[in-house]
């Protein structure tokens, strides 16, 4: 048995020396892969566990190979650039070997492929567009199809789209929005039980779209239009949430006219000019008393 072993691994090795030989450095991860794959289908026909871990090693060392020639080749192909025509065979290559081994690291390395290629060609800001999008479909395939490691990606990106949200400046609102509005869409597709580790799932997507559209407002409204412009998201949050029944929704708005309440107080009392600064006390005073009315007139039925 070792003996076999030893000359599968050597095999495996010259294979991949040749394709480095051989091939264009863009096309070598293709090969490797593909290599991988019918290594896994001789480990599954043999039932050799060695080779089986021969597969795996060459699917790792095709993984990171993207890292260091793919991901950054600019090359292209008539309209379609070259990350497009590798990385993404290569990632439904891994869904594929997932699907004959159920190793779960394939799914995870399919999902990482697809979202640093997403960074790479849609660059640093417009990229939480793309991520908002994968998470959501990551989400709804997930729910669809059982898989919990689906559901983790899309928490993972979620995480990402925020703190890539919170850290680079967006010259278009309507990619920001398109994020925005994704969050907030896999936080109604997550179930409401209880019980589950998915509890968090819906406060975790509702808070991060309500923080990424609070730092959106802060970053394209300045002086006394910024505490009205969060004045309205409160209010908007707040209407939201009454007839979706979403207590974070509703608890998101009341925080949002608190900050409301304290930038009024502690920074356009002081920095503002009279006008702006009687138009802010006005603006937020009306939508104080309109909360007020609200929570006042539905108040038995808020408590049931």
């Amino acid at each position: 048995l070792w003996a076999s072993s030893v000359a599968f691994v050597l095999a495996a090795l010259s294979a991949l020396g040749a394709a480095q030989a051989l091939l264009p450095d863009v096309s070598v991860t293709l090969a490797w892969t593909a290599l991988a794959l019918l290594l896994i289908e001789g480990a599954l026909w043999l039932e050799h566990r060695a080779l089986h871990y021969t597969a795996h090693t060459v699917a790792g060392c095709a993984f990171a190979r993207l890292f260091v020639s793919n991901f950054t080749n600019n090359g292209a192909t008539g309209p379609i650039s070259h990350r497009l025509l590798t990385v993404l065979p290569v990632a439904a290559s891994f869904v594929a070997a997932w699907l004959r081994t159920r190793a779960r690291l394939y799914l995870w390395a399919a999902a990482t492929a697809v979202a640093v290629m997403l960074r790479f060609e849609m660059g640093r800001a417009t990229v939480i567009a793309g991520w908002a999008v994968m998470g959501l479909a990551l989400f709804w395939l997930g729910h669809r199809l059982n898989l919990n490691d689906l559901r983790w990606q899309s928490y993972v990106l979620a995480a990402a789209v925020s703190l890539r949200g919170l850290a680079v400046r967006h010259e278009m609102p309507a990619i920001a929005a398109l994020a925005v509005a994704a969050l907030y869409l896999q936080e109604f597709l997550a179930p409401r039980d209880q019980h589950s580790h998915e509890r968090f799932a819906r406060p975790g997507y509702s808070l991060a779209a309500t923080l990424l559209t609070a730092v959106l407002l802060y970053r394209g409204v300045s002086g006394s239009l910024l505490t009205v412009a969060w004045g309205i998201q409160g209010v908007l949050l707040l209407a939201a949430g009454f007839p979706l029944r979403e207590r974070v929704l509703r608890l998101s708005g009341l925080v949002v006219l608190l900050v409301c309440i304290l930038k009024l107080f502690f920074y356009d009392l002081r920095h503002l000019d009279t006008l702006p600064r009687i138009l802010s006390f006005m603006a937020l005073g009306i939508i104080l008393m309109a909360v007020s009315w609200v929570y006042t007139r539905y108040r038995e039925r808020l408590r049931r």
